[in-house]
């Protein structure tokens, strides 16, 4: 908040006006006499004139102000010609209504606030009593517009505001935070005006976190004056909002940031600048402040963990090993930690249905995620000094970066949902520890590129729970407002055009500029070819870049940061071209389509199909069985969570096709003819009269699957490729050799673990363009045997290979295969210490 004014006191000119004061003269008589006023009181303390003064003495008095009026003129010093003049207007202002605002009117609303503030923060009661204080020395002025503006009487008679005299409502409406995200935290210096305090409580990100709010005001008869001027009862009574108020304010933040750990540090720092503010010793050293909070905050984090280490030192990968296996076979559970953050509905429910399948097999798990939607971190140190656990399960974020709170003789798993970029690094893949295991579906790509040990990488994609989407059949009661031929749930409702302008609204222009091309680029690939390959998509970034010439990024800057982003709009391409088609399709038959997900009812073309978010879990079963045809649109692959939910539940699934689901079969007939041939280079395999004939219609196969040319490197189309690989995909020179590439080959460390074509039926249940879509509705949307065979075929098979309970399984062997041969810590103990007792 800026400074508007401290103690007015001036030398007027006496005649005419200054050339600069004539438009706010002119403004103190418009309609935003108010905001007028703010800019009219900055100049009369800097150097007015008594036209202003003037000036400003009507504008209070049009807004019923004449008390306020006489005040500022009173303390205004004048030449002597002229005090007789405004002594006389000085009692007429008298004579008039003052406008004042008495708070014995507005004690209620203070009572209500108090009584609040004393049963959530008990400790208030020392400084803030149940029932006003005796504040006879303050006036209290509000506008038309609900500005209130609080003066106290001064001995030397100058105009002493107690908060900056501004147009608070204006201000409030007109404040730019900066991007809120997760993390973001506000701390007032000084209590912050109403209007203020009601703009920062709104703040949100989209994925509902919202900043807490830390006020810090030493003087409490300001605090009190405060409780009386606005109605915000319901801010006290949450969370978000932390008063410190009294002469020691900054040591009950200091202590209160220490004792709440998932509380995050200020990323916004808002002063009051009114003249007589006092924060202990050191009002304005907001520095040492920070520094004497964050040095507390250390003491008590080292404590916490402290007692883990107590607990943790001497376990061992065999003691771990011995722990598990007792476990299996009868001995006390195992005690399962899954940490979630409350922002990501898919994180979530991940580690809700991977926890119900943990205890399935009779252990304890626990899912925790931020206690608050106003806290961005869990406060693993004090969970984890007070509980004992058995394993650890944590999305997308490895030890290392949490070596502070979580100790590492812990079994830890770190399953990767989504590529971060700080997870794709050999520094990420060398910090994986003996009692580390990651879990993920780019096993390959991560433990040959970035030195993730293969002996702790599990390769996994998306999963189901075979409970929560059960196929037994809902109650019509349940079913009944989902039923529709034609369903597709998502959150991903934003255009690609939207996506840009969002990122452009946190990047340079130049960025949103490229991807501007890029989204062209590939608008052009899709019409022509149904897909955009990986390949393309390293392509489209670097023709996009040449054709712009506005930017140039690193390799690393191409592979971390904007080829995700390239791939994402691929992703929401192809996903909302295909829906454009049902929407078409619907139209033309009289058929009944529905969008389920967050922010449909703002698109473009297909808002009209919008029915609003579904509950995760029952809703979902509930949407997959009642309606006819389920869509599955995904450009990175199709083993996606909507499909195997869909299956589970017992619903039919329609997909757009995407090439990569069907690469395994002429994969693995490459590695049998490889190993069986005995093939020792590249050339061997692609030449048609060498040894192996036979690969020529697997290569052909994979070619039109857009798959990477298996091709010696003096082929013109393999070099082109190699070197966007190198240059935007950052694979190493060394890894995109002809004998690096044949390796691959054999061992098939960059193919997944499982396909979407992997299912029996699946490929009966994919279209690639609009018209093979329509057919396909026409042909099932009625067909109610044939979309029956189909689906019980495919849901057997996502049971046996796609579920949590398959995960579980394979997490707790390789814990309980942990090598004994690894030299144990010294003073290892026989077994880890759990809270089930000692195996």
């Amino acid at each position: 908040m800026p400074d508007a004014h401290a103690t007015c006191g001036f030398a007027p000119l006496l005649t005419g006006s200054s050339p600069t004061g004539a438009p706010l003269i002119a403004a103190l008589e418009g309609p935003q006499r108010e905001h007028a006023l703010e800019q009219a009181m900055k100049r009369l303390h800097a150097a007015g004139d008594v036209h202003l003064l003037l000036a400003m003495i009507k504008a209070l008095l049009r807004l019923g102000l004449a008390g306020l009026a006489l005040r500022l003129l009173h303390s205004t010093r004048v030449p002597r010609p002229m005090q007789n003049d405004l002594r006389d207007l000085a009692d007429e202002l008298a004579a008039l209504p003052s406008g004042e605002t008495p708070l014995a009117g507005l004690a209620d609303r203070y009572r209500a606030h108090a009584s609040i503030l004393h049963a959530r923060w008990p400790h208030l009661r020392d400084v803030i009593p149940a029932s006003p204080p005796d504040l006879d020395d303050v006036h209290l002025f509000i506008t038309p517009a609900g500005n209130t503006h609080a003066v106290r009487d001064d001995p030397a008679g100058r105009l002493h505001f107690l908060f900056p005299f501004v147009d608070h409502h204006r201000q409030a409406a007109r404040f730019e935070p900066g991007p809120v995200r997760e993390g973001s935290a506000v701390r007032a210096l000084g209590v912050p005006p109403p209007p203020l305090l009601m703009r920062l409580f709104a703040l949100h990100t989209d994925s509902d976190f919202r900043p807490p709010i830390d006020i810090i005001e030493p003087d409490p008869r300001v605090f009190a004056l405060w409780l009386h001027l606005a109605d915000m009862a319901r801010l006290f009574d949450d969370v978000r909002i932390t008063p410190f108020v009294g002469p020691d304010a900054l040591g009950q933040y200091e202590r209160f940031r220490a004792a709440h750990l998932w509380r995050p540090e200020p990323t916004l720092t808002l002063k009051n600048h009114r003249p007589d503010w006092r924060a202990d010793a050191a009002p304005g050293d907001v520095r040492t402040l920070d520094q004497r909070v964050r040095s507390a905050v250390r003491t008590r984090q080292q404590a916490l963990f402290d007692r883990q280490a107590a607990r943790w030192a001497s376990c061992s990968p065999a003691s771990w090993a011995r722990r598990f296996r007792a476990a299996t076979r009868g001995g006390p559970p195992l005690r399962v930690l899954a940490l979630a953050t409350r922002y990501s509905t898919v994180t979530r429910h991940a580690m809700r249905d991977l926890a119900a399948a943990f205890r399935r097999r009779n252990c304890h798990a626990d899912v925790v995620t931020e206690p608050h939607d106003c806290s961005s971190r869990i406060d693993t140190w004090s969970l984890l000094a007070d509980e004992s656990y058995d394993l650890i399960v944590v999305l997308n974020h490895l030890r290392a970066p949490l070596a502070d709170q979580i100790h590492p003789n812990v079994p830890y798993v770190c399953w990767i949902q989504d590529h971060m970029p700080e997870l794709w690094t050999r520094s990420a893949g060398r910090s994986i520890g003996e009692l580390d295991l990651v879990i993920g579906r780019d096993r390959g790509v991560l433990t040959t590129l970035h030195d993730y040990p293969a002996d702790r990488f599990l390769p996994a994609g998306n999963l189901t729970d075979p409970v929560t989407y059960s196929a037994e059949p809902l109650g019509e009661d349940e079913s009944a407002r989902f039923r529709c031929d034609v369903s597709y749930i998502s959150h991903a409702s934003a255009t690609p055009d939207r996506m840009i302008d969002d990122i452009a609204a946190r990047n340079a222009p130049a960025t949103a500029a490229c991807l501007r091309r890029v989204l062209a680029l590939m608008r052009r690939r899709v019409a022509e070819s149904g897909f955009v390959s990986l390949i393309d998509t390293y392509a489209i970034m670097l023709q996009a870049e040449r054709e712009g010439g506005d930017v140039s990024f690193t390799r690393a800057e191409r592979n971390t940061r904007m080829h995700p982003v390239v791939l994402a709009l691929f992703d929401r391409l192809f996903r909302h071209e295909a829906l454009e088609w049902v929407a078409e399709w619907a139209a033309a038959r009289g058929r009944s389509f529905r969008l389920f997900g967050r922010g449909w009812e703002r698109h473009p073309t297909l808002h009209r199909f919008a029915c609003g978010e579904l509950a995760n879990g029952r809703g979902l079963r509930c949407a997959a069985q009642a309606s006819r045809i389920n869509l599955q649109i995904n450009g990175y692959g199709s083993l996606h969570q909507r499909l195997l939910d869909s299956l589970a539940s017992g619903g039919f699934v329609l997909t757009r096709y995407n090439p990569h689901d069907f690469i395994r079969p002429p994969m693995l007939e490459l590695r049998r003819i490889i190993e069986s041939r005995d093939i020792t280079s590249l050339s061997q395999l692609v030449d048609p009269a060498g040894p192996a004939p036979e690969a020529a219609a697997h290569l052909e196969t994979l070619r039109r699957l857009r798959q990477p040319s298996v091709a010696p490197a003096d082929d013109p189309l393999r070099r082109r490729e190699v070197d966007l690989m190198y240059d935007v995909g950052g694979f190493p020179r060394d890894k995109l050799t002809d004998e690096a590439f044949l390796e691959s080959l054999r061992s098939q460390r960059y193919l997944p673990h499982r396909l979407a074509g992997d299912i029996p039926g699946f490929t009966r249940t994919t279209f690639a363009d609009r018209g093979a879509l329509h057919d396909m509705l026409d042909h099932y949307v009625d067909d109610d045997a044939a979309r029956r065979e189909l689906s019980e075929m495919m849901r057997r098979d996502v049971l046996d290979h796609d579920t949590y309970d398959s995960l579980v399984r394979r997490i707790t062997r390789h814990f309980t295969c942990l090598p004994s041969s690894r030299p144990a810590r010294a003073g290892a103990a026989t077994a880890p210490k759990t809270t089930g007792g000692v195996t």
